[in-house]
């Protein structure tokens, strides 16, 4: 009868625990799909374009014009162009719909990808805490905003972060699984947009300070791991990798220089005025205005928080911490600036204040 019991409970925990991952998936994707294709900002016909050139030049089997631009902007253009070329054989073609097409998978990729962040966060933090953390970041203006437009920052966001945390997973239960998933999806981030090279400079640092309990393997043996399966991930995903890999990573150094070096003209209306390089007070000032006063004020009491945290615990919302000073000085100190560009450390701020809240209930 016991173990009857027991595969009883296990089973109704199982289906709960599915019940609650489809839920936060529900309540994600609402504000994200909910009038999706009614308003079309500037990037995104260009956008568009670029997907539909994407998926065009594989169906006609030329790999090489799979080189439409040097963000390089791939995983966008994957889902998007095929999501375009679905919807024009099913459809009258009508611009709404077209909208609708191109946006839709970038806010089902989102919500997704918080389901995902969430599962990580139960496996770092307590159950009350990842839940918090997945509901607010779910819920964040800002990350819903560029999730229901056919653009690059939210898809960076979500593989940046599943990346981290899984690193972060990683380094709490030495389960290779997780490093290699976090691999992964630091491949997808750098086939979105160069930023998501940050991650390289990032995970060895961690991995060279936080690798607290080694095996038979050391730092150096996991992050080449880790960085081999990244790379194969962007080379097996890119179609111009195959055929022209010299130069298309030449063309995304060369773009890289540029993006440090050269200030987005007339793009940033700042204190005033329109500006190519708006200063180094921009990034301060968009995080003040972006975070709702919830988070802001929460991941501040967090802080607060640290010195009695379990040395697990404690660890990690240090890491958390570094990466969103790292990713902000690095940003702040190239000379091609734009609010979206500060979208990447958002999920890790909300994160922050879903443990300042519940240290204070």
């Amino acid at each position: 009868m016991k173990p009857n019991m027991k595969r009883l409970r296990s089973v109704f925990d199982n289906k709960s625990k599915n019940l609650k991952l489809l839920l936060i998936f529900i309540l994600a994707l609402i504000p994200r799909i909910f009038d999706l294709g009614t308003i079309l900002t500037v990037d995104e016909p260009l956008w568009i374009w670029r997907s539909t050139k994407f998926i065009n030049a594989i169906l006609h089997l030329q790999p090489q014009k799979t080189m439409i631009t040097t963000h390089p902007g791939v995983t966008t253009m994957w889902m998007s162009g095929l999501s375009i070329g679905i919807q024009k054989g099913l459809s009258t073609g009508k611009l709404l719909t077209l909208l609708f097409a191109a946006k839709l998978p970038i806010a089902i990729l989102t919500s997704i990808g918080i389901v995902l962040i969430y599962t990580l966060l139960d496996k770092i933090f307590d159950e009350k805490t990842a839940l918090i953390g997945a509901l607010l970041i779910a819920f964040d203006p800002f990350f819903i905003a560029h999730s229901r437009v056919i653009h690059l920052d939210a898809v960076l966001t979500v593989f940046i972060t599943i990346s981290l945390l899984s690193l972060i997973v990683f380094l709490k239960l030495q389960e290779k699984i997780y490093i290699y998933a976090s691999g992964v999806f630091a491949g997808l981030a750098f086939l979105t947009k160069l930023p998501g090279f940050l991650l390289i400079p990032f995970v060895f640092f961690t991995l060279r300070t936080g690798y607290t309990n080694p095996t038979k393997d050391d730092y150096k043996t996991i992050f080449l791991k880790w960085f081999g399966l990244a790379v194969l991930t962007g080379i097996l995903l890119w179609p111009a990798m195959w055929i022209s890999p010299i130069k298309s990573t030449n063309s995304l150094f060369q773009n890289a220089i540029g993006v440090v070096t050269t200030p987005h003209v007339g793009s940033n209306f700042f204190m005033g005025r329109i500006t190519a390089d708006p200063g180094f007070m921009f990034y301060p000032i968009v995080l003040l205005l972006r975070l709702t006063p919830v988070v802001l004020i929460f991941s501040i009491l967090s802080l607060l928080f640290i010195k009695g945290m379990p040395k697990k615990e404690r660890e990690t919302t240090l890491m958390i911490m570094f990466f969103i000073l790292f990713f902000f000085l690095v940003v702040s100190i190239t000379s091609n600036k734009g609010y979206r560009y500060l979208l990447p450390i958002f999920p890790f701020i909300n994160i922050l204040a879903a443990i300042g809240i519940n240290h204070n209930a």
